[in-house]
């Protein structure tokens, strides 16, 4: 066997969020780069900004989001 190493590839971007389209847990999994089940204790946490429930569904409006995000940058 030669000396060849594996090199990971790289952990793909998440794809740019429509801000017209509502962000569903894995979406919101995704641009936090958490697991889905992170979501849902964070949810129930009531750690993240609330949620919108259309019927038996979850979803984040992504402005909410980004002012959350924004909100959690430590101050220099």
């Amino acid at each position: 066997m030669t000396g060849l190493a594996l090199v990971p590839e790289p952990t793909p971007e998440p794809a740019p969020i429509d801000p017209n389209t509502l962000m569903s847990p894995d979406d919101l999994a995704a641009r936090l780069n958490v697991s889905r089940g992170q979501i849902i204790q964070m949810r129930y946490r009531g750690q993240l900004p609330p949620a919108i429930k259309i019927g038996r569904y979850v979803r984040w409006d992504p402005a909410d989001i980004e002012t959350w995000i924004n909100s959690l940058k430590e101050k220099a």
